[in-house]
């Protein structure tokens, strides 16, 4: 595969069907390549199932080569030079799909107006919601400080490991605030959504978003305070997985224990 045919795009949905046949979702990142009217898919057929552990890889960007007309690889990675694969595989049919959404004229019309009306009133309350999340950062880092301070000189140098902490705090601190409050507003949104197939589905759960930014108090500490706790418990148990991974020797119990008093400590704490 040459460097200048990777153009990956991004797996957003994954589909088995009986005899080794396989959906593939994808948003295409190129500009020119994507059409909003459209929805757009891969369909694979193999004799085997080599492509049934592709399905972790959504959300990332894969890229396919058909090298042949039996053989194809299929790649992970946002670019060419951090790419990877398992290896090639025989194929016996791929069909690449672009495919009209449906209810067109019905509903894209009032989609498009819900969406300029959501992005509105999204940017009326991102800053209030910034200045809040603030807060809770900075009393995130204190708490962290003040405890890591009581412990001992053995038990701070075991917690240290691979700058675990530092990366945690900074995974929030340059997180961009869009990110949580979008998550906030729906705690199953991701940066590229499964696509939809028809416009009146699209409206309709842009709808339900609707209705819950208009509820949501983006001054209320409390409120925020108990939305990134939540975010803090997600991204803490993945990173100490990957630390486990590759340090086999950690103290767990003393990861977690001294996590859990941080996060106690910040859910009773008031502004």
């Amino acid at each position: 595969m040459e460097h200048s045919k990777y153009k990956p795009y991004v797996l957003v949905s994954f589909e088995e069907t009986e005899d080794y046949n396989y959906i593939l979702g994808i948003f295409p990142i190129n500009s020119i390549d994507y059409d909003e009217d459209y929805y757009y898919e891969i369909h694979i057929k193999t004799e085997y199932p080599y492509i049934s552990n592709i399905k972790e890889s959504i959300g990332s960007h894969i890229y396919v080569d058909l090298i042949s007309s039996t053989l194809m690889e299929i790649y992970t990675g946002e670019f060419y030079e951090e790419c990877f694969s398992d290896g090639y595989f025989k194929y016996i049919s791929y069909d690449y799909k672009k495919t009209e959404k449906e209810n067109k004229i019905s509903w894209k019309t009032k989609f498009l107006y819900l969406k300029s009306q959501f992005k509105k009133l999204f940017d009326s309350k991102i800053k209030p919601y910034e200045l809040t999340r603030r807060k809770v950062l900075e009393n995130y880092r204190t708490l962290s400080f003040e405890e890591m301070k009581k412990l001992s000189k053995e038990e701070r140098d075991k917690l240290n490991k691979g700058s675990f902490w530092q990366i945690l705090y900074q995974l929030f601190e340059y997180n961009p605030p869009s990110d949580s409050f979008n998550k906030l507003i729906d705690p199953n949104y991701q940066y590229y959504p499964l696509t939809k197939k028809d416009w009146k589905v699209e409206y309709l759960e842009l709808e339900k978003k609707y209705d819950n930014l208009k509820l949501i108090e983006p001054e209320n500490y409390k409120v925020v305070n108990s939305h990134i706790i939540k975010l803090y418990n997600k991204s803490f148990y993945w990173m100490l997985n990957n630390l486990k991974y590759n340090h086999k020797e950690i103290d767990e119990n003393l990861f977690i224990g001294f996590f859990n008093i941080i996060m106690e400590k910040l859910h009773h704490k008031e502004n």
